[in-house]
């Protein structure tokens, strides 16, 4: 007998044959690995929101200093705004745009590059693999090198 991949065998004479089939065939195809695969019903295909509001992101964030901010803001401009790479004039107009009551000064981009959670290529920012780790870890550093003042 033969079932997809799975075939049972039996030799011997007919009586034998008979007897045997019919004890074990109905065990071994009955097998819950062996039986057809039951169809799930159908339903509603699971939606997942992509696209979220810097400010909605913020508040789940919920950075406390000025640097967490600019960390946040990086994030959410490369994985939500599709930008991997900015310059400093970029940054800072995004930054002026959600927080108009703070300046935006070097000593912020300079102190994430000094930690490592901001690089500069070819003129251009971009989170680290720790930058990123950073925010998405709930801007805390798991390793308890670094506290932002």
């Amino acid at each position: 007998m033969r079932r997809g991949d799975l075939e049972f065998e039996v030799r011997g004479d007919r009586d034998f044959v008979e007897q045997h089939v019919a004890q074990w065939a109905a065990r071994v195809f009955n097998y819950p690995a062996v039986r057809e695969p039951e169809r799930l019903p159908d339903r509603e295909p699971i939606r997942v929101r992509k696209n979220i509001s810097f400010q909605d992101f913020l508040a789940l964030k919920e950075p406390e200093s000025l640097v967490d901010r600019l960390l946040t803001l990086a994030y959410f401009l490369e994985k939500y705004e599709g930008r991997s790479k900015y310059d400093l004039s970029e940054l800072n107009k995004a930054w002026h745009a959600e927080f108009p009551d703070d300046a935006f000064t070097p000593d912020l981009w300079r102190d994430a590059l000094e930690r490592g959670y901001l690089e500069e290529i070819d003129g251009r920012l971009t989170l680290t693999f720790s930058g990123e780790a950073y925010v998405q870890g709930g801007l805390a550093d798991q390793f308890g090198r670094f506290r932002y003042p």
